[in-house]
Formats: C-alpha cells, sequence, structure tokens
C-alpha cells in the first residue's frame, strides 16, 4: 500500500485521469526513444510516467507465491498516466 500512495498527493479527488501499465522483460533503446520523444509533449503539467526497476526482493519471491500476476522474471514496470485538472464527461458512443 506504501507504494500505492506514493502517487496520491500528485492524484487529488476531482480530476480526471486514465493510467495504463506495462511490465517488461528489458528495456530497448528503442523504447527509450520513444519516451524521450513523447514525454515532453504531454499538456498537463500532472501527467507521469513512473517506471520502477524491478529486481532484489521481488525477482526472489515465487512466481505463484503471490497475487500479482505475471512473471518474478520482469526487469521493468511502468505506467502512462494523463491527468487533467479540468472537468471531463464522459460519453457513452453506444
Amino acid at each position: 500500500t506504501a507504494l500505492q500512495q506514493m502517487l496520491d498527493d500528485s492524484l487529488p479527488w476531482g480530476i480526471s485521469a486514465y493510467e495504463k501499465g506495462i511490465n517488461l522483460d528489458d528495456l530497448p533503446d528503442g523504447a527509450i526513444d520513444v519516451v524521450l520523444e513523447w514525454l515532453p509533449r504531454k499538456t498537463s503539467p500532472l501527467s507521469q510516467m513512473p517506471m520502477f526497476a524491478l529486481g532484489g526482493r521481488f525477482a526472489e519471491i515465487a512466481d505463484d507465491a503471490t497475487a500479482f500476476s505475471g512473471s518474478r522474471s520482469l526487469r521493468w514496470s511502468g505506467t502512462v498516466v494523463g491527468v487533467t485538472p479540468d472537468r471531463v464527461t464522459w460519453f457513452d458512443a453506444t
């Protein structure tokens, strides 16, 4: 829960936000190039992209020992967080 709470102050209640995460076996130069090209283009200063290097104790625990899905051999975990302080109304287009 401490890891989840690290970002609480940057995402206060009432703002509009969307998050999408990915876990990677490695972090190739091409992926870094994409981040370096697109991250400076973000239009909200509240948007962010935290990246976490996985290893240490995370990698020592067996794949089936926790509720975490996926392999413990993963090396990186990242999330793209798009945030706007402006109220956004979501419409159902169906």
